[in-house]
């Protein structure tokens, strides 16, 4: 393993790339636990609506299935 990229990809839509970053930076730094949900499936439009996280949305992607949880 060299740790350098192998490809570039191409990004039609770089707002929307940041945006999505930032919320996933916003997750991570939050240090909530994240757990699996088994009733949401990939493909499912999501919005946090309540707590530290409020606003985020997006779309679950495919494989496990996510949300975050909190005790705040």
């Amino acid at each position: 393993m060299t740790n350098r990229a192998v490809q570039a990809i191409p990004v039609h839509d770089q707002t929307r790339l940041r945006s999505d970053l930032r919320q996933v930076q916003l997750l991570l730094e939050s240090g909530l636990p994240v757990v699996a949900e088994d009733r949401l499936y990939p493909g499912t439009p999501v919005k946090i609506t309540g707590g530290s996280l409020e606003g985020l949305q997006g779309i679950l992607p495919k494989g496990p299935a996510t949300s975050v949880s909190s005790s705040r």
